[in-house]
């Protein structure tokens, strides 16, 4: 007899409360929710507001030992604005190494980001790595801070990295 058994991790995406107006934007409440925001590459020119603090500690267990993907990327950067609003995100977790421009926002053209702490963070990435953000084509950040680990392991000339902005 054959037994075949397969272990995989499954991960929950909460659309959260809002409609990504200025009026209402979108409320990042919990880890559900921010991974919501992650792989929803439609809604990265809206409105967001993070309502608590998130603990993200079990993102190190996420896509085989992967961790999260950044929100914004060079197809699609993020360009909205995000107001942590003084809430923390604790032990984000990124092992990229084949990705570039990573971060918990991967590449930002026009966004905002304010108000927003990242505490014991571990992100490992090709280049351009940053905590906050891989790659800063123009935007606005503001009040926020970090504090963990950042690695960038690229052997190119012109790889950036940062504790807070990559690039």
């Amino acid at each position: 007899t054959n037994i075949c058994s397969t272990l995989f991790t499954v991960y929950y995406n909460e659309t959260p409360e809002g409609d990504g107006s200025q009026a209402n934007p979108f409320q990042i409440a919990n880890l559900d929710n921010l991974n919501w925001l992650m792989i929803n590459d439609q809604h990265w020119g809206k409105f967001f507001i993070q309502t608590s603090d998130i603990d993200a500690t079990s993102t190190n267990t996420w896509s085989e030992g992967n961790g999260i993907t950044s929100i914004g990327n060079g197809t699609t950067n993020f360009s909205g604005s995000y107001d942590g609003q003084g809430y923390k995100i604790d032990g984000l977790y990124m092992n990229r190494t084949s990705n570039s421009n990573t971060g918990l926002f991967g590449r930002v053209n026009g966004g905002s980001i304010t108000n927003l702490h990242l505490t014991n963070i571990y992100i490992k990435a090709n280049r351009n790595v940053g905590g906050l953000v891989g790659y800063l084509d123009s935007g606005n950040i503001s009040a926020c801070s970090v504090t963990g680990e950042v690695i960038s392991f690229s052997s190119e000339s012109y790889s950036q990295s940062g504790g807070f902005v990559g690039y």
